[in-house]
């Protein structure tokens, strides 16, 4: 799972972390610019997910380039979950997506 943010001044990321009620095999947050707000946040989104890996970027790469530095951040995924800073999950909804997902690859993978 991972999400580009650039601005952040209401910790809308933290939210989305403690959102997640699912493991998470790797969890990528795209720091993008050098906005104030997002270096208050790093501290913070780490101690709430010490496996956190944060990748920085010196220029605002923007919403969908942010969203392609996830996907090249971890290009051997099996698949990704892609958001934005300001979502945050309901109650067994990462759990749900991961089943469907899953049963969607193996059904591909069984030619149906």
């Amino acid at each position: 799972l991972g999400w580009p943010v650039a601005y952040d001044s209401k910790h809308l990321s933290l939210r989305l972390l403690r959102s997640l009620d699912f493991p998470i095999q790797r969890l990528i947050m795209i720091a993008s610019g050098s906005h104030p707000s997002i270096e208050e946040l790093i501290p913070k989104a780490l101690a709430l997910r010490p496996d956190l890996q944060i990748v920085r970027k010196v220029s605002n790469l923007g919403c969908a380039g942010g969203w392609n530095e996830v996907v090249n951040t971890v290009p051997d995924a099996r698949w990704w979950v892609i958001g934005s800073n300001d979502i945050a999950f309901l109650p067994g909804a990462l759990q749900r997506l991961a089943h469907v997902t899953e049963a969607a690859l193996a059904r591909e993978a069984a030619g149906k």
